[in-house]
């Protein structure tokens, strides 16, 4: 088998890494601009010979590429399997019929935690679910400078509410798609950037759920949890601590998940998944697609202004 990473900035170098981790692949080979000395390498998409021959097709380029590539994917290779890395693109378009099995990269469907709530919340009814994101965005990416990444362009991808789109693609896919939405979002921080920095969003789910979701780029304190209240139960996940609080009215338990803590876990999983046939968990291009009209209707609601 042949994959073919098309991007190499930080989340194309890890995906190029954990691939070659799986070991079933005699060849990764990677679209990108850099001068790469130790693998093979095409400057443009348009540029790879034979195309055909790429069994596994990673689309990691900046947001604003995906559809463009993704059209070209589906027009020069039939049944092939391509993931586009979360979000599927900036804003939402209609895509016509795919001649490829076609997912999109939420990985965090895949982490451990994810799927020991999923497994506890079987057959239980669930009546609120609170997710929280919070991160400086100068320090979110180490070694990037935070003004000029796309996350600070809205015309590259950027924003908090597109960027972090996590939140709302696994809230949708554990309690049902959004019925109803409520949201402000914009920049009211002194940051760099031309997109939003925060947006704050109150739903309900076509299952009854009630949707809390926070998501900034403000918070000095980095914090990722999911709060989660049934008739009988509150859960709290950490995805920071890699650990889950369980009450039971009054019966306080605590798990921990130290595996979560390989940066490649979650996506290792996902490729695994993918390439094994067991897609139950990844998600699809038309739910992709219902996060996005969810992520434009949050920008189009009310905005504040610094």
């Amino acid at each position: 088998m042949k994959a073919l990473v098309v991007g190499y900035g930080s989340i194309g170098k890890r995906h190029v890494e954990v691939l070659e981790e799986l070991s079933i692949f005699e060849e990764v080979v990677v679209v990108t601009r850099q001068c790469l000395s130790n693998r093979k390498t095409f400057k443009q998409l348009e540029t790879v010979s034979q195309i055909e021959e790429y069994d596994y097709i990673v689309i990691a380029s900046e947001t604003h590429l995906h559809y463009c590539q993704l059209v070209y994917l589906n027009d020069q290779i039939r049944g092939k399997t391509i993931l586009v890395e979360k979000p599927i693109f900036e804003t939402f378009e209609t895509i016509g019929a795919l001649n490829n099995q076609t997912f999109v990269g939420y990985n965090l469907r895949f982490h451990p935690i994810i799927t020991a709530i999923n497994y506890k919340l079987e057959n239980k009814k669930v009546l609120v679910a609170h997710a929280i994101f919070g991160q400086y965005l100068p320090t979110f990416r180490p070694g990037t400078d935070y003004s000029t990444s796309y996350s600070a362009d809205p015309l590259k991808g950027g924003g908090v509410t597109l960027d972090i789109s996590h939140e709302i693609d696994y809230m949708q896919w554990m309690f049902g798609g959004v019925l109803q939405m409520e949201a402000i979002s914009g920049k009211i921080s002194e940051l760099k950037i031309l997109s939003e920095d925060i947006a704050m969003m109150i739903g309900k789910t076509e299952k009854g759920v009630l949707l809390n979701i926070s998501l900034d780029y403000l918070s000095k304190i980095p914090i990722r949890q999911l709060l989660i209240h049934t008739e009988d139960a509150s859960y709290l996940a950490d995805f920071i601590n890699q650990s889950m609080i369980v009450n039971d009215k009054g019966k306080n338990q605590q798990y921990f998940y130290p595996e979560a803590r390989n940066r490649n876990l979650t996506y290792r999983l996902m490729h695994q998944s993918i390439l094994a046939g067991n897609t139950n968990n990844a998600c699809t291009v038309d739910q992709a697609l219902i996060t996005l009209k969810v992520v434009d209707s949050i920008k189009d609601k009310s905005k504040v202004k610094a």
